[in-house]
């Protein structure tokens, strides 16, 4: 499936979203014969679910991870569309807080 990479999202955030597991970021390098830390190519290719209920989760409650530091290091406030994710990058620390 190809895909279009949203602004701040890394590798790792895309096999989080798409494939469901963290590991799929090797094999999305690999096939669209990029680095992990690559963020200029903004459409990319991603391989099948590697777990369905989490990829699922992330679809239906569109949840679209961006954890990537802006270019000029200003802060970022990140949430998903249902509130239960809210994430602070400030200074290089990461403060995640998971509503249940």
């Amino acid at each position: 499936m190809r895909i279009k990479r949203s602004d701040r999202q890394t590798i790792f955030d895309i096999a989080i979203q798409y494939s469901g597991d963290v590991e799929a970021a090797f094999e999305i390098a690999r096939i669209n014969d990029i680095s992990l830390n690559d963020l200029t190519i903004m459409e990319l290719e991603v391989p099948p679910a590697y777990n369905n209920r989490v990829a699922e989760y992330y679809q239906i409650n569109s949840i679209n991870p961006a954890t990537s530091a802006s270019s000029d290091n200003s802060d970022a406030n990140i949430t998903s569309s249902t509130g239960d994710l809210f994430m602070t990058i400030n200074d290089n620390q990461i403060i995640t807080i998971i509503n249940g």
